[in-house]
């Protein structure tokens, strides 16, 4: 008898059972007493697994919508063909899954059984669902989402730095009116940028222009129509002297727009993203963006999950990346005009 059909006689997820049988807290004690007693009733028997021993680790791409992990060019994959290369060459596998958004259920239909950890890719989890990691029965670290206000271990972007980088560049380019645009389907990341952006233009003296402090839709086609509709219905309204996006989707789109409304970048209005996927070196004008370290984060993740398994009794860590400004043409130093 498998974990499985324990958990279909007993009414419960695979998860359920894991925990029992490893005598881990994260079910109710009624839960509890109906999976022990279908596992007296059946006589069964778990078959005897050191964790140490099993070189198994489980990859969970949590998806909400998928436009952060699955159509941002390859920004996750990048880090998942860096966790694989990094498992292959500690003689471990990794499997890869991906799960959809299922509420409070969402993890708890795996079966962890087999397993010496888990990484899972939440960088579309919101912050309801943080609590459910806590019911996973095995070692994990949580990858591009630093999980605020939780004790688990996370590898991921320090958000801070890299906003922090960027506006003293502004600032040394001559740029003293900054807006910001930010996304309609915030994530843990985007929120991070969008508050280090207040935090830092009143540290660095520069003035965030309120009247542009604007949230798009996520998606660059989206961006374009939306952002280029609020530019002919603010004529009247004075251009910040450049736009801070959260990410490079919201930045091309702003440059579409923009242009498409008879404005010029930079020459008329700068443009910053954060990412830098694909595109960003391939727009016209080409962007200037936070180059993001992907595979150094899926190294770290197994490193840090492998000390986990080997020493359950070690503390969470929190990795955060500073990334690398990448200065490209959709930005001109404002200093030499004077």
């Amino acid at each position: 008898m498998t974990i499985r059909e324990l958990a279909n006689l007993a009414n419960v997820s695979p998860a359920a059972v894991s925990i029992v049988l490893n005598g881990k807290k994260g079910v109710s004690e009624e839960t509890r007493k109906r999976v022990q007693a279908v596992i007296d009733e059946y006589h069964y028997i778990p078959t005897v697994r050191n964790r140490n021993t099993s070189r198994t680790i489980l990859c969970i791409k949590y998806t909400r919508t998928g436009m952060y992990v699955e159509e941002n060019q390859g920004f996750v994959a990048a880090i998942q063909n860096s966790m694989s290369e990094y498992c292959r060459k500690e003689m471990y596998s990794l499997l890869q899954i991906q799960v959809w958004d299922n509420g409070m259920n969402t993890f708890k239909e795996i079966d962890y059984s087999s397993l010496c950890g888990a990484v899972i890719i939440a960088t579309e989890l919101p912050e309801e669902l943080y609590p459910v990691l806590r019911d996973i029965p095995v070692p994990f670290v949580v990858v591009d989402n630093m999980m605020p206000g939780t004790n688990y271990s996370c590898v991921g972007i320090d958000n801070f730095e890299n906003i922090y980088t960027m506006l003293r560049f502004c600032k040394a380019m001559g740029y003293r009116t900054i807006g910001c645009l930010t996304s309609s389907f915030n994530v843990q990341n985007l929120q991070s940028r969008e508050e280090a952006f207040m935090k830092y233009t009143n540290l660095l003296g520069l003035s965030p222009d309120k009247n542009w402090i604007l949230s798009l839709p996520p998606e660059t086609i989206s961006v374009v129509k939306a952002l280029a509709h609020i530019l002919k219905n603010k004529k009247d309204c004075k251009l910040p002297q450049c736009f801070l996006a959260v990410n490079d989707m919201i930045a091309l789109g702003a440059i579409r727009a923009l242009e498409e409304c008879g404005y010029r970048v930079p020459e008329d209005i700068g443009v910053m993203g954060f990412d830098d996927i694909l595109y960003a070196s391939l727009s016209a004008p080409p962007l200037t963006t936070i180059h993001v370290q992907r595979e150094a984060i899926g190294r770290q993740a197994i490193r840090q999950l492998l000390h986990l398994i080997k020493d359950p009794a070690s503390t969470a860590a929190k990795t955060a990346y500073v990334g690398e400004l990448v200065v490209r043409n959709s930005m001109m130093d404002l200093t030499e005009k004077k």
